[in-house]
């Protein structure tokens, strides 16, 4: 290929509103385009000849095909237990399953390598009981403090910072709720949503002014 080069501009996240265009960052892919050129050939030609031939090829179930426009007739054939759905679990060991015929995570070995997350779901599935860890329960209630205040925020964020100091897809949080209860079971409720100009206030501040001045009259844990 005669070109002299190949480049792409993206947004540099080390950079904040202030940088203004300077918050762009231009850099060479063509060494990593012209690599991945010849195994984009090979797939065409896959492609071209398994429609010549006219035959379905197998799925090669993946985490990907959750996403997939044709995934209602792929995902058809698996069952509902299949070994898609287990935490974190890596395509080569889905692959692997797979070509040992393993689809159902009920049929997945004892001695099949699982993380410890993994195991327990796949136990959960074999066994039609939920997995209730009553030791850990009653170990993080020992840590939790009296008045209990269970709080949930909201965030954004935006590939062009609006907010300045913000950097490019940093989030900022705008909203929250705490809902609090005192040993004796009484309840307590604070909420906040920034409702001013960003033009002339910084969000996260204010998030964190508010936030702090109620958390101010709770003694107790806080639960995110």
């Amino acid at each position: 290929y005669d070109l002299d080069d190949i480049t792409i501009t993206h947004l540099d996240k080390n950079k904040t509103l202030e940088d203004g265009i300077d918050m762009f960052k231009t850099e060479s892919i063509k060494e990593r385009v012209l690599t991945v050129i010849p195994m984009v050939r090979h797939a065409i030609q896959n492609v071209k000849q398994l429609y010549k031939d006219g035959i379905m090829p197998e799925p090669q179930y993946q985490k990907a095909c959750s996403n997939c426009d044709f995934k209602e007739y792929c995902l058809s054939e698996l069952p509902e237990t299949n070994i898609m759905p287990p935490p974190r679990m890596h395509q080569s060991r889905i692959a692997l399953l797979q070509s040992n015929d393993i689809l159902d995570a009920r049929d997945i070995p004892e001695d099949f390598p699982l993380t410890e997350s993994q195991e327990r779901y796949v136990n959960t599935i074999k066994t039609g009981e939920p997995h209730i860890d009553v030791n850990a329960i009653r170990e993080a209630l020992k840590e939790v403090e009296y008045p209990i205040a269970f709080m949930d925020f909201e965030s954004y964020s935006y590939s062009l910072p609006i907010v300045p100091g913000a950097k490019p897809w940093e989030q900022i949080p705008f909203q929250f709720s705490i809902h609090g209860m005192s040993w004796e079971g009484a309840v307590f409720h604070y909420d906040y949503l920034f409702t001013g100009n960003l033009e002339d206030t910084d969000v996260r501040l204010e998030f964190l002014q508010h936030l702090l001045d109620v958390l101010e009259d709770v003694d107790g844990s806080v639960v995110v």
